[in-house]
């Protein structure tokens, strides 16, 4: 699709649900940026939000 049907599309959008959307993406791509490190807690006001990663004790494992 060219860009300018795309722009007409995104125009024709209510104001207020092109903001929801911008501010998903923004949360969405925030949250997996930071899958990109080992371990990562955000807190705000809305709680906690993150991804803890730990080790496994030593384990035995067999494959035939």
């Amino acid at each position: 699709m060219p860009f300018e049907e795309w722009a007409e599309a995104v125009e024709s959008l209510d104001p207020s649900l092109v903001e929801a959307l911008e501010t998903a993406a923004k949360r969405i791509r925030s949250f997996h940026e930071k899958q990109l490190r080992q371990s990562w807690i955000d807190f705000d006001e809305r709680g906690a939000l993150g991804q803890l990663i730990r080790p496994l004790e030593p384990i035995g494992i067999y494959t035939p």
